[in-house]
């Protein structure tokens, strides 16, 4: 799970340091993976849940990182385009946005999966 977490971070257009990152990626893991077994009421994470919590993970990396880093990240956060499905999203060409707001966007539409948690929820007994 932890490539293919990191493959999503590069296809983001994040450069993903294994050295300095990988700390924080894990951690972010762990707390995604907790609230998502809590939320759902779940033991473990089921295959149709692994594309939210790739994306959560992301999400929150992404947040977290800028939040630490500060303006300093602008040379490893470079949001261009991304492609889901049938929707793209591109953010360098809105001008109005620096790259903190731009990011913050991007995090925030990959957090936003309470469809797909509400939807893999279990009733608790």
């Amino acid at each position: 799970m932890y490539d293919r977490i990191t493959e999503r971070l590069k296809g983001l257009g994040y450069k993903f340091d294994e050295e300095t990152d990988s700390g924080l990626l894990l951690s972010e893991m762990n707390s995604v993976k907790d609230f998502l077994m809590a939320a759902c009421n779940l033991s473990f994470i089921p295959k149709v849940l692994e594309g939210a919590y790739i994306d959560i993970v992301c999400g929150y990396f992404l947040k977290d990182k800028l939040l630490a880093e500060g303006s300093d990240s602008e040379e490893k956060l470079s949001v261009g385009r991304i492609t889901e499905g049938d929707v793209t999203v591109e953010y360098d060409t809105d001008k109005q946005l620096g790259l903190k707001e731009r990011t913050e966007l991007l995090a925030e539409r990959l957090i936003g999966k309470k469809e797909e948690i509400i939807a893999n929820r279990k009733l608790r007994w």
